[in-house]
């Protein structure tokens, strides 16, 4: 970019009138910056045709032909079963599930971890949905919260869910490159970044959810009881994974 730079410089150097010129009351027209449109178009082809190959050779380096072992044994609770909720995402290479109580309330976790990601396994995609529709639950409407834990603040999204067996209050977000992210445009942006620098691609979908109903602020506080003493042993159990 900056070499290409300099040639605007250069020609915008060359083609600036004089002051005999401009004396001489010749009209100031400059002519087509012939050569900066010509290297533009040089620069432009080049990087169109070693883009693919650049982009092939970042995937090759970042494949990491390990297993996906996620162990939630370090998580400050412990499961009562499987949770009765679970989202409509692509298949993950490991899950991360179960039922727990949170404040005298029940809390459904799913975690899905992702690794050497493609077209058929994407963490971030259009058809990844929080609700589960084959089993009936439909979304309801979704904002963006910021909570805080342990004086560290967690961006997340807030959805509610309709579902057969009553409705659900769902957060969630994801872990992109160690760090957590409500943000698809942020995430696929993260992901791009760790790629290039021999990261991998490693990712997660982290959701909790519980029963819901006139009263928010009650499911709300099973949510954050549940991350006040999960959230950094969930967070230490990604990495873990990601460095095996």
């Amino acid at each position: 970019m900056f070499w290409i730079g300099s040639y605007w410089r250069e020609d915008e150097a060359d083609t600036a009138p004089t002051a005999a010129d401009a004396a001489a009351g010749a009209p100031s027209v400059r002519p087509a910056p012939t050569r900066t449109v010509a290297t533009a178009a040089i620069a432009s082809v080049l990087v169109c045709a070693v883009w693919p190959l650049l982009a092939a050779l970042s995937d090759k380096a970042a494949h990491n032909p390990a297993p996906v072992v996620l162990d939630g044994s370090n998580l400050a609770s412990r499961p009562a079963g499987e949770p009765t909720w679970s989202p409509e995402y692509m298949a993950a290479d490991a899950t991360l599930k179960g039922a727990y109580t949170a404040a005298g309330a029940p809390v459904d976790l799913n975690v899905l971890y992702y690794r050497n990601q493609g077209p058929e396994k994407r963490l971030i995609s259009s058809v990844n949905r929080v609700d589960l529709r084959k089993q009936g639950f439909r979304h309801v409407a979704s904002e963006g919260r910021v909570e805080e834990f342990n004086g560290r603040q967690l961006a997340l999204r807030e959805t509610r869910v309709k579902g057969p067996q009553g409705n659900y209050l769902v957060w969630h977000w994801h872990w992109v490159d160690g760090r957590f992210t409500a943000n698809d445009y942020l995430g696929k942006l993260w992901q791009a970044k760790a790629k290039l620098m021999m990261h991998g691609d490693d990712g997660a979908l982290l959701m909790i959810a519980t029963p819901v109903g006139e009263q928010p602020e009650a499911a709300r506080a099973a949510l954050r009881a549940f991350l006040q003493s999960n959230l950094a042993p969930l967070q230490s159990t990604l990495e873990a994974t990601r460095e095996r």
